[in-house]
């Protein structure tokens, strides 16, 4: 019997309109609320999920 590593990855998407004078100001200011916790992702998020395996090594 052999071993195998399955990783399990999900995507979470969450659209976050915001005022601002450019993309770049507009990303920094949603990534500085998702850091400070302003923005949470949850289930209700979910986009997709993907499964990945490898055989492990011994």
């Amino acid at each position: 019997m052999k071993k195998y590593i399955v990783t399990i990855e999900e995507i979470l998407s969450k659209d976050i309109e915001i005022y601002a004078n450019s993309r770049e100001e507009a990303e920094d200011i949603v990534t500085e609320g998702y850091d400070n916790g302003d923005y949470v992702l949850s289930a209700d998020h979910h986009e997709d999920t993907t499964f990945t395996t490898r055989e492990a090594i011994l």
